[in-house]
């Protein structure tokens, strides 16, 4: 669990879903999709694209993962 939730709420589903929507808003936001598209056609790799973006590795790693599976082959 990344968050911190009241003791109360021991809903598993209901948090796994908030944990995914903050997930999702922070992609988005941080790392916009027709950015990310622009900065992979010219030709930046996975570690030049978290530098752009301020970002760590792994979380750029997550991101694309995110984008794949939401939007299928969408890198050139």
């Amino acid at each position: 669990m990344d968050a911190t939730y009241p003791a109360s709420c021991t809903d598993k589903v209901l948090i796994n879903k908030q944990e995914y929507r903050a997930k999702k808003w922070s992609f988005i936001t941080l790392v916009p999709l027709t950015k990310l598209k622009k900065m992979i056609k010219k030709g930046l790799n996975i570690y030049e694209l978290s530098d752009y973006f301020e970002v760590n590795i792994k979380y750029m790693n997550d991101c694309m993962n995110f984008y794949l599976s939401k939007y299928g082959e969408i890198f050139p």
